[in-house]
């Protein structure tokens, strides 16, 4: 006598099938964050390297970061008066770094953008009168509060565009606006302080950051 098989019934798979669904929808959203917390992490490491080169550019500059000009393109430099052909930060750093893609953040929503981040230089524009200047590190009274750089917001900079800084326009405003993209690492972004240390932040704090060598201020 033959034994009868049994197996799943058209019902059962669906109810099966549905299960699968339903809990892929709930991970999905957990492993999109730990995707971005991933990303997130990199972008901090990139961050410290980049601190580590700023230093080391410092200690041969009689204590001045890089000099941010307009416009700038790896191998061309700046393509606007006063300084045409002048390199951007990122080049003038490449000798410490020896490695371009710590420049990019990998989250940055430009994803043909190879340079991301922006290198602070509003407090040395405005200690000169609202000239270009290069940040001098001995002038900053307060390093851990000191934004140094970080992940840019700023919609505006050409693609590729070197040497982003925030002499005239705010790269971190914490909000989405006509000229800001939202803040893409999970409602916050990245920011290097002047001792060091990268802080994921979601809105600004006038007690804990700045933007000027002798006082608390935003942008």
């Amino acid at each position: 006598m033959k034994k009868k098989i049994s197996g799943f019934t058209l019902i059962e798979l669906l109810v099966v099938v549905a299960i699968i669904g339903i809990l892929a929808a709930m991970l999905m959203p957990a492993l999109a964050k730990a995707r971005e917390k991933a990303r997130q992490t990199t972008c901090t490491n990139n961050l410290k390297q980049i601190y580590i080169a700023l230093e080391m550019y410092a200690s041969d500059n009689e204590d001045f970061y890089p000099f941010c000009q307009g416009t700038c393109f790896w191998g061309i430099g700046n393509i606007n008066p006063p300084y045409p052909g002048y390199p951007g930060w990122t080049e003038q750093l490449y000798p410490y770094v020896k490695n371009k893609k710590i420049y990019r953040c990998p989250t940055y929503p430009i994803k043909n953008d190879a340079f991301s981040y922006f290198l602070s230089a509003r407090a040395a524009y405005i200690d000169s009168g609202n000239q270009r200047a290069a940040t001098n590190r001995k002038k900053i009274r307060y390093p851990s509060a000191f934004v140094l750089a970080g992940d840019n917001q700023y919609k505006n900079f050409s693609v590729n565009d070197n040497d982003k800084d925030d002499y005239s326009q705010n790269c971190l405003s914490w909000m989405e606006t006509q000229s800001h993209w939202p803040s893409y690492h999970l409602g916050g972004l990245n920011v290097l302080f002047a001792d060091g240390h990268v802080l994921w932040i979601k809105e600004y704090n006038n007690q804990k950051i700045t933007f000027r060598y002798y006082e608390f201020s935003n942008w």
